[in-house]
């Protein structure tokens, strides 16, 4: 996922987006997830595993 398509998603009327942790690298969901809480749109992030789940801090995930 780029920064262009968060923008998109809001334009097109999305109330949220899709981080997959799998195939983003954690400065990525960082990067994409401020500018969608900033644009009013809310974050999921996909995680399949404890060890995915470990390379994310606690503050990209609130």
């Amino acid at each position: 996922m780029s920064e262009y398509q968060v923008i998109e998603a809001k334009s097109i009327g999305s109330d949220a987006i899709l981080l997959i942790a799998s195939i983003l690298e954690s400065e990525e969901i960082s990067k994409l997830s401020s500018l969608a809480k900033s644009l009013g749109l809310e974050v999921l992030v996909e995680i399949h595993s404890f060890d995915e789940l470990k390379k994310y801090p606690v503050m990209i995930l609130t």
